[in-house]
This record gives C-alpha cells, structure tokens and sequence, in this order.
C-alpha cells in the first residue's frame, strides 16, 4: 500500500478530514504530525474515490534566518514522519529511497526536479479514497 494513502489511515473517510485534505493538505496533515513551513503540499485533481496529491520541497532551504533575523543551522527534515526518510535523502536519490518501501517511479510516484537550483522537487502520486 502507498505510504501516504496508509498515513491517512482511516481518518481520511472522516467527511470533516476529507474535506480538509482536498482544501489544504498540510493542514490535514498537520493534524497528525509537523510539518516544515518550507513543504509545500496541494490537490493537482480529484473525484470521489481519488486524489493526485503533490508535495515539493525546495532544493536548497528557502532562509538562513528566522523571522527574528536569527541564522539558522539547520532547518531541514530530520525524518519524513511518512516513510522515515529524511529531506537530504529524498533530495539527493529519491528513486533508490523509495524503492526501499516498494515504491516505484514513475509507477507509482512521479519525481519532478525544477530546472532552477534554488527551485523544488516534486513528488505527485496518485491516492485512491
């Protein structure tokens, strides 16, 4: 089974939750676990008993700072609180990652690099509901 579509769990079946996934994933998300306010998550399409979902992290951290001006170390993922991958791993060799857990690309996920150094990686996969 699909990391995600297990993460979700039966809580996704929840009106409420559902409607909070398709209108702001990373607050259905974030319901559960953190999740860094670098991530950006969202609904490319869905109907009833499916969802492409698109989560993409930037290449390199968006700041050195905080909002207060203060250098930050290191403010990437430690672990993906998912599949306990963490954001360099997922970065550097996604494919061989997520082989890891049977998940094939571009099968069952699809890995999408901007062009721009200081761009994002995409992960879109499809979640049946």
């Amino acid at each position: 089974m699909n990391p995600i579509a297990e993460f979700l769990g039966e809580w996704i079946d929840t009106p409420f939750m559902r409607e909070l996934f398709l209108a702001c994933p990373k607050a259905a998300f974030q319901t559960k676990v953190g999740v860094p306010e670098e991530i950006e998550m969202s609904i490319i399409e869905h109907d009833d008993n499916y969802v492409k979902f698109k989560a993409s992290i930037p290449i390199k951290p968006l700041s050195e700072y905080d909002r207060h001006g203060r250098q930050i170390i290191d403010r990437r993922l430690k672990k993906c609180p998912v599949m306990n991958i963490s954001e360099g791993e997922m970065i550097n060799d996604p494919i061989a990652k997520l082989k890891e857990f049977g998940i094939r690309v571009p099968e069952d996920i699809e890995i999408v690099k901007d062009d721009d150094p200081n761009g994002y990686i995409h992960y879109i996969c499809n979640i049946t509901l």
